[in-house]
């Protein structure tokens, strides 16, 4: 019990601190860099941990934070997805932006 209310404690400062230098420090939330964190977690299929409110993003801190299974599979996915979705997928990207270079010079 005392490392659950550790964790907590750690999550509400991190929040606390995030919060005083962004308003909305949530991916998903309205500020850019809540934008970006939401479209890339999107773009490597892991729309799960998009939040809505800075109270459900610590809600969802906090439930990583408390269930180990959940962070492993989270952190399983991540993995997998970086070999499987367009976003690191440099040899993609190459081809597509050569294929408008060229659309562009021709």
């Amino acid at each position: 019990m005392a490392d659950q209310v550790r964790t907590h404690e750690a999550a509400q400062t991190a929040v606390r601190r995030q919060s005083r230098r962004d308003e909305h420090p949530f991916a998903g939330g309205p500020t850019f860099g809540g934008r970006v964190a939401a479209s890339l977690l999107k773009a490597i299929d892991l729309p799960e941990l998009v939040t809505t409110s800075p109270e459900k993003y610590e809600e969802l801190a906090l439930e990583l934070a408390n269930n180990p299974a959940l962070l492993q599979a989270t952190r399983e996915k991540l993995a997998r997805n970086r070999t499987t979705t367009p976003l690191f997928d440099s040899e993609r990207f190459r081809k597509g932006i050569e294929a408008a270079y060229e659309a562009m010079l021709a």
